[in-house]
């Protein structure tokens, strides 16, 4: 019995000091830890929402949906908003404009109505992420609003998702 506790320990130390930590992987070394936690970086943020753009630019709806964090989409649009996909992304893509005579009025774009998305500024602070937009809809108006980003567990893993208002 004793000796294979020793084997078993023998064997574990090899395993552990065996490893060459030199070859890290591609993905393992543009990861970048703080506090234990992933830290994304402002690219990331432009990344994600660049992509979530062109999506709604090519009315590729379901796609613009899986940038999202699956728990939010499950929740507000499949529990919620009996899967009305337009009106989820419209939603989450509110905003205020003012119009010729100073009076400022709400806005939740029809997303067959927009005719140009620009991104305005993306940051990554630690736990904080966000990007601003500008949105201009086939009838002239044209609104700024700031996306809300969140870093969610999908699969397992940290990853960097929209995550609008709940209810």
């Amino acid at each position: 019995m004793k000796n294979i506790w020793l084997l078993l320990m023998a064997l574990a130390l090899v395993a552990c000091n065996g490893q060459n930590t030199n070859n890290k992987s591609k993905r393992q070394d543009k990861i970048v830890t703080i506090n234990g936690k992933r830290q994304f970086s402002d690219k990331d943020v432009e990344t994600l929402v660049t992509n979530f753009i062109d999506a709604i630019l090519a009315r590729d709806y379901q796609k613009a949906i899986t940038y999202f964090a699956p728990e939010y989409v499950s929740l507000q649009l499949g529990d919620f908003l009996d899967n009305r996909v337009n009106q989820f992304i419209g939603e989450y893509l509110w905003g205020q404009y003012t119009d010729a005579l100073g009076n400022t009025h709400s806005v939740s774009p029809n997303l067959d109505n927009i005719v140009a998305i620009k991104l305005l500024s993306a940051s990554a602070e630690t736990d904080y992420y966000t990007a601003t937009i500008e949105i201009k809809l086939d009838n002239g108006i044209k609104y700024t609003t700031e996306l809300g980003i969140s870093v969610e567990f999908v699969n397992s893993i940290e990853t960097l998702t929209l995550y609008g208002a709940v209810g």
